[in-house]
């Protein structure tokens, strides 16, 4: 997958929207669940390798990152086609909150969007734990349920070398020498 493949679908697959809520995601009432499974489970994790939040929860005023991400990711409707028996994806820009909608703000890793693609390429090209993240993650599923946080860091360093490109970097890792070490 590349940036623009995850990118897409995290944020307009039909099954996604209908699963995680989006779908009664609108200006008037945005609803956060996609937005926090996105950062949670698809984009940073909840916590950086220190053990810090990688993001904020909603406040009282309507600020953190949360509500901000549901903003940026409200309109997307999803609508079942009878006469061909499948799902459909349209944009309804009356339902959208318009931005710019301010990620991370304060951060290192402040960016602006206006919409789903910014928001998803943002958190991938600004906010430095992503790469750690899919690090980790990938970490863990082919080399050690506890992968040190040196190798973490290492091929966290290949994955934004390849842009996000899992293909490449997989392969970096599999013809690395710790995938070979006989401690994995």
């Amino acid at each position: 997958l590349s940036l623009a493949d995850l990118g897409a679908l995290l944020t307009i697959d039909p099954l996604m929207l209908i699963y995680l809520n989006n779908e009664l995601n609108n200006k008037s009432s945005p609803n956060e669940n996609y937005a926090r499974e996105l950062m949670e489970l698809f984009t940073l994790g909840t916590e950086d390798e220190d053990g810090n939040p990688n993001y904020t929860e909603t406040r009282t005023d309507g600020s953190g990152d949360i509500a901000v991400a549901a903003r940026a990711l409200t309109g997307w409707k999803v609508r079942l086609n009878y006469s061909v028996p499948e799902l459909t994806v349209s944009f309804d820009s009356n339902a959208h909150a318009v931005g710019p909608h301010v990620m991370f703000p304060g951060t290192p890793f402040e960016f602006s969007c206006e919409n789903q693609e910014q928001l998803v390429r943002g958190i991938f090209a600004h906010h430095g734990n992503a790469s750690i993240y899919y690090s980790r993650e990938l970490l863990k599923y082919y080399l050690t349920p506890n992968p040190p946080r040196e190798l973490v860091e290492q091929f966290a360093l290949v994955i934004r070398q390849e842009n996000f490109a899992l293909r490449p970097a997989l392969a970096r890792l599999f013809e690395s020498k710790a995938f070979l070490h006989p401690a994995y």
